[in-house]
């Protein structure tokens, strides 16, 4: 008896403990129901939740070095942070900021004001999507989890509509939080979208596969959609629902031969 609790001791004098608060970065606010993980570097994982206080306790922990991750509904997720534990350690008022995630709003309609469904939207920053949502049977859309900044929003998708590319603008940094109750309003964005002709373009190649490179400005579909399509034996290449305009044919990976939507049947 007197060596288990000799054993329960030393155990204790050796465990280490951390004590801290997760606070909103914009009003430092606590935040309550905070998944918090510890991972050391063997990857052994501990994990715990913030009470209503923010507050959160760990015990027991080996003395080791450890990334210490966050994760929050309404908020961006930590970014890895290092902590080092030794042996017996109590470490208290251990303190993590979190930022709230921000979102733009939106709705994709026909003219004159029918919604559309089914619409890829992308916010883009420096021409790479970031966020991708898809519009509802309302029109309706939601890009959430970002980070201050300016965004592009752009609809990338529509069968036989073509996208109009919406407006570039900057959402509040976050010194302010962006939420209704600071009088911060959500970003609206309204895509419209116009009827463009349609064409089959029927094609007589040589080779194994093909893609037509728009010529100019973005083709209303996403240009992944005409690329790399494989040319049939016979070599007659069909490609329903093609935009009218202005494009390259690059017939594996050749010179690009610029032809124009619509063309004659080549087959």
């Amino acid at each position: 008896m007197r060596f288990l609790v000799l054993l329960l001791a030393i155990s204790s004098v050796q465990a280490a403990s951390l004590r801290g608060t997760i606070r909103n970065g914009a009003t430092r606010a606590p935040i309550e129901r905070v998944l918090i993980r510890l991972v050391s570097a063997d990857k052994k994982s501990f994990e715990t939740r913030t009470g209503s206080d923010g507050r959160f306790v760990f015990d027991a922990l080996p003395g080791a070095r450890y990334t210490v991750q966050a994760v929050a509904d309404g908020f961006l997720p930590l970014d890895a942070q290092p902590l080092e534990l030794t042996a017996s350690e109590d470490r208290r008022d251990y303190e993590l900021r979190l930022n709230p995630e921000l979102r733009i709003n939106g709705r994709v309609t026909k003219a004159p004001d029918e919604p559309a469904s089914a619409v890829t939207v992308e916010a883009r920053q420096n021409g790479v999507a970031l966020v991708t949502d898809w519009s509802d049977a309302n029109g309706l859309f939601r890009l959430t989890g970002l980070a201050p900044g300016q965004y592009e929003i752009v609809a990338v998708r529509g069968i036989t509509w073509e996208p109009v590319r919406g407006e570039s603008f900057t959402l509040t940094r976050l010194a302010q939080p962006v939420t209704l109750a600071v009088g911060e309003p959500i970003p609206q964005v309204d895509i419209r979208l116009r009827k463009l002709a349609v064409s089959r373009v029927r094609l007589k190649l040589t080779g194994a596969v093909a893609s037509l490179v728009p010529a100019g400005a973005p083709p209303p579909l996403n240009v992944y959609d005409l690329a790399e399509r494989p040319i049939p034996t016979k070599g007659c290449l069909v490609i329903e629902d093609v935009f009218v305009g202005t494009y390259n044919l690059v017939v594996d990976g050749g010179v690009p031969t610029p032809i124009t939507v619509p063309v004659r049947p080549g087959c």
